[in-house]
């Protein structure tokens, strides 16, 4: 059961990368750059390799359905890095409520 409900999480959070990176272009904001890494990242919930540091953060305030949230309600930012095999986003969400459907 805990594989099936991992399993559903990185879809949705596949999903969620696949929607962002499609608005940030598509409502012609500045130009997304992603760094390329030397370092070895490691995914675990801590980025704290020097490429990290180095990424710029770019704002997630485009709406993609719905009623725009107050910033108090939702709010985001993201930061990219690729390297030869990969490609990373460290994702930093904001939300008052979590509601896991």
């Amino acid at each position: 059961m805990k594989a099936k409900k991992a399993n559903c999480a990185f879809i949705n959070l596949f999903t969620f990368c696949i929607a962002l990176l499609t608005c940030f272009n598509t409502f012609g904001a500045s130009k997304l750059v992603a760094n390329k890494t030397t370092d070895t990242i490691t995914i675990d919930g801590i980025a704290d390799e020097t490429s990290w540091q180095q990424a710029n953060w770019h704002p997630i305030n485009h709406l993609i359905l719905g009623n725009k949230p107050s910033k108090k309600d939702f709010s985001g930012q993201f930061k990219i890095l690729w390297d030869e095999g990969q490609l990373y986003l460290l994702v930093e969400i904001t939300d008052d409520v979590l509601f896991d459907q």
